[in-house]
């Protein structure tokens, strides 16, 4: 259903209740839809991150997948302690 702003204001409780209902209750200007009225929930939905085996099926580890998290782990750390930082040295410093 769609209304202009007078019959809205004329109107409004009458309105808020064919909303509530379900109805689709839009109010135009000029004769240009401006705003839709739509009913408040009392219960917010239970946002998606936080559903429960979202995940299933999707990530796929291979069985030793400890083993090999410990080995990247190990090259990270040798290539942090044993390399240096920076490969070159930037202009108009001096080499460490």
């Amino acid at each position: 259903m769609e209304v202009n702003v007078h019959q809205a204001k004329t109107h409004l409780s009458r309105l808020i209740q064919q909303a509530e209902e379900g109805e689709e209750v839009i109010i135009a200007r000029a004769g240009k839809p401006a705003v839709k009225l739509v009913p408040v929930t009392s219960e917010k939905p239970e946002p998606k991150y936080r559903e429960f085996g979202r995940l299933k099926g999707k990530l796929n580890l291979p069985e030793n997948w400890e083993e090999e998290w410990k080995l990247i782990d190990k090259e990270l750390e040798e290539l942090m302690n044993d390399a240096p930082l920076v490969s070159e040295p930037m202009p108009g410093t001096e080499p460490i």
